[in-house]
């Protein structure tokens, strides 16, 4: 094959990907998705601290935020014209580092995420003629490494609970978006990422 034959075969495959297909046009934020995100992460814990010398009990949440980052893939469906439901699988690593502290200053307990994942439902609504405004829900959890004393009890290095959360996805071609995404993993993060889907 001359150069100029794998010229006009490369031309033709980017021409073909980049043009609208006819589903896109119709049913626009549907089908299968994937893409990458960043933004950032606040990762907290919950602790009973108690003052051995007052006796008194201090309640709190300790909290960080980090910078985060991750992928996902997932699929639309049209089920009225301007509703979309879907799922989405997501993985993400980073975040925050809490420390938690005695009243006197000393660290008992330190956080470290690793990494975490996300399996969610969304709903959306399209408000035409590009963007999809959405909420999700579902089931998610983080892989930590735990710094702290001996002595504190129900400490895991997985959690993991449900999710909650919201965003807004802008289609500025008709494969290509960018999105703002919220989702809160109960008792342990809530994340704030921007994203670039792909509609395959």
């Amino acid at each position: 094959m001359t150069c100029q034959a794998v010229a006009v075969t490369f031309v033709g495959i980017v021409a073909m990907l980049s043009a609208p297909s006819a589903s896109a046009q119709a049913r626009p934020f549907t089908g299968p998705f994937g893409g990458i995100e960043a933004g950032a992460r606040e990762d907290h814990v919950f602790f009973d601290v108690a003052n051995l010398d007052t006796g008194e009990t201090l309640s709190r949440y300790y909290r960080a935020v980090g910078p985060s980052g991750g992928a996902f893939v997932g699929y639309d469906v049209a089920v009225a014209q301007n509703v979309r439901i879907g799922g989405e699988v997501g993985v993400n690593i980073g975040g925050g580092r809490p420390v938690a502290r005695l009243p006197d200053g000393r660290r008992f307990f330190e956080e470290h995420p690793r990494y975490g994942y996300r399996l969610s439902l969304r709903a959306g609504y399209l408000a035409p003629p590009r963007l999809l405004l959405y909420a999700t829900g579902g089931y998610g959890g983080n892989r930590y490494r735990i710094d702290f004393n001996p002595g504190i009890s129900d400490i895991h290095q997985w959690g993991s609970s449900f999710i909650v959360g919201g965003g807004m996805e802008y289609r500025f071609r008709d494969r290509t978006a960018v999105r703002i995404d919220f989702k809160h993993v109960d008792n342990q993060a809530s994340q704030l990422m921007l994203g670039v889907p792909i509609r395959f």
